[in-house]
C-alpha cells in the first residue's frame, strides 16, 4: 500500500506483498520519494559505510558525520542511479572519496598548526643536536 503524507510518499507492505523487496525495487521507490525505501537502503548499507569511514579516519565522530553526509549526498543524487548495484557502487565511491578528503584536510590542519610551531626547524634542530652529541658519521 502506498500512502502520500505531504510531499513524502511512503510504502507500507500489505498482507499480500512480500516483506522483503529486491534492492533494485527499493532504489526505484526511493527515486519516487518513498521515505521507507530510503530508510531501507540506509539500513542495508549504513554499517558498511560507517565501518569504512571509521577505518579510514580512525575517528568515531568523523565517521558518524561522514556517514550521515554521504547518505544525504547519495539520496540527493539518486536520480542518476539506474539500479541497486549502481547505487551501492556510487555509495562506496562517495565513502572512499569523503574519507580520503577528510583525512587530507585533517592532516593539512595538523601540519599547518604544527608548522606554526616550526616542525621543520624542530627536525633540523634535533638532527643538529644528535650530530653535536658525539654521533660520528
Amino acid at each position: 500500500m502506498v500512502t502520500e503524507i505531504g510531499s513524502v510518499t511512503t510504502h507500507f507492505p500489505s498482507a499480500t506483498e512480500p516483506f522483503q523487496e529486491s534492492p533494485a525495487e527499493l532504489v526505484k521507490r526511493a527515486k519516487k520519494g518513498d521515505a521507507q525505501a530510503c530508510f531501507e537502503l540506509f539500513e542495508s548499507h549504513s554499517k558498511r559505510v560507517y565501518s569504512l569511514t571509521l577505518q579510514l579516519t580512525a575517528d568515531v565522530t568523523a565517521a558518524e558525520n561522514l556517514t550521515q553526509n554521504i547518505f544525504i549526498e547519495a539520496f540527493r543524487g539518486l536520480e542518476t542511479v539506474r539500479d541497486d548495484a549502481e547505487f551501492a557502487t556510487a555509495l562506496y565511491r562517495r565513502t572512499a572519496n569523503a574519507a580520503l578528503l577528510w583525512h587530507a584536510k585533517h592532516v593539512a590542519i595538523h601540519e599547518s598548526a604544527a608548522g606554526s610551531a616550526g616542525i621543520p626547524a624542530l627536525l633540523a634542530e634535533s638532527q643538529a643536536s644528535a650530530l653535536s652529541g658525539g654521533c660520528e658519521l
